[in-house]
């Protein structure tokens, strides 16, 4: 517990700081970083794949994600990274042999699906507003892990997803839900009174309940895989919690439910 409170002591400054003093291409940076150790946590050390080249290209076409997001090349650059990227991949499948589908299958959630939702945050930070809100998923999320474990660790007693798991408990998913809307309000608050900007207030703290639930089964999405592959955490490079993945599992499901929560609602008035 002590390191982990140490290590988010360390991180979470240095984290906020980059998200809101650095230009979009430093958070893209961030990202592409975070991006290409997730490929070796969730290929890797998972032992879902032990070829280097299907590591290499999930790695690179996972850092590319962000840079794609933040010089906003469009769909038809998208697609024709990811037709190159199908057909590196199953090219030295059928020629150097060795690959099996079951190790190419995840490349495309490892190093597509969760480097585009995650890369949501870049997104954000590009819109007008979006230098108020690009720490809001992270804010949400992790009021709504802090919720979730507290509340576990007093009032838990009914399992949530035993098989999946084992120490979740149903009133720990509650407690991440009342946390997550606590926590959206005071993200408001610090909006209106330190940086002077009218927040939406009826929009803001049911999204902080929305992205409460959609983080929580990002955690137990990232824990299912984990179950199914009998390892306890992604890697170690962050003391006391884990990989990136074991830190960010909840962000990565929450970013795009606030972009999209931006193109629908009004969140902030300058």
């Amino acid at each position: 517990m002590l390191k982990r409170i140490l290590s988010g002591a360390v991180g979470i400054p240095l984290v906020l700081g980059i998200i809101l003093f650095a230009p979009v291409w430093a958070l893209a940076a961030l990202l592409s970083f975070i991006c290409v150790f997730a490929q070796i946590e969730f290929l890797r050390n998972t032992g879902i794949t032990r070829s280097r080249f299907v590591l290499v290209c999930a790695c690179v076409f996972a850092g590319l994600v962000p840079f794609w997001c933040w010089a906003g090349l469009g769909f038809e650059a998208l697609l024709a990274g990811i037709v190159a990227l199908t057909m590196t991949l199953f090219g030295a499948a059928m020629f150097g042999g060795k690959i099996r589908f079951a190790e190419l299958a995840p490349v495309y959630f490892s190093a597509l699906v969760v480097p585009l939702m995650f890369s949501s945050l870049v997104g954000i930070q590009s819109s007008e507003t979006g230098a108020y809100l690009v720490f809001f998923p992270f804010a949400a999320a992790w009021m709504s892990d802090i919720g979730g474990l507290f509340c576990g660790r007093w009032f838990g007693r009914k399992k949530l997803c035993p098989a999946i798991s084992p120490n979740k408990t149903v009133e720990g998913a509650v407690g991440g839900l009342v946390f997550a809307a606590v926590g959206a309000a005071l993200y408001a608050v610090v909006l209106r009174f330190a940086f002077g900007v009218s927040p939406n207030w009826a929009v803001m703290v049911p999204l902080g309940l929305v992205c409460s639930v959609t983080g929580q089964l990002g955690d137990v999405m990232f824990s299912f895989v984990k179950r199914e592959r009998g390892i306890k955490d992604y890697g170690r490079l962050i003391p006391g919690h884990g990989g990136v993945l074991d830190r960010f599992d909840s962000v990565v499901t929450t970013a795009p439910v606030v972009w999209f929560a931006m193109s629908v609602f009004t969140l902030v008035t300058l």
